[in-house]
């Protein structure tokens, strides 16, 4: 998936600003993440390493950018405060389990 970088809070959480970076970044795990939880304007945190380059085409134009293996991956909710339906999981996500029936 490309990622949006933005910068984090004290405590991890996406921190969008008058000012966007406009940078990406490609994020890869081993297996998918339920796309339900993990999908277009989901703010995540990810936690991982740099395992190569790869060009992120963007806007009409693209560059080279960093590709990050997925160790975790941290999905900040937007949903309202008690909804505990599983479209607003909050937390860390499992690849293998956190899959919606």
């Amino acid at each position: 998936m490309t990622i949006l970088y933005a910068r984090s809070g004290e405590d991890g959480e996406p921190r969008w600003t008058n000012t966007p970076t406009y940078q990406h970044f490609e994020a890869c795990a081993a297996s998918a993440y339920d796309p339900r939880l993990v999908h277009e304007l989901t703010n995540v945190t990810i936690i991982g390493r740099i395992s190569g380059t790869t060009y992120i085409g963007s806007g009409g134009g693209g560059r080279t950018g960093p590709v990050v293996q997925i160790e975790n991956l941290f999905r900040w909710s937007d949903c309202l405060s008690g909804d505990d339906s599983p479209e607003c999981k909050y937390g860390f996500l499992d690849p293998q389990t956190d899959i919606i029936d």
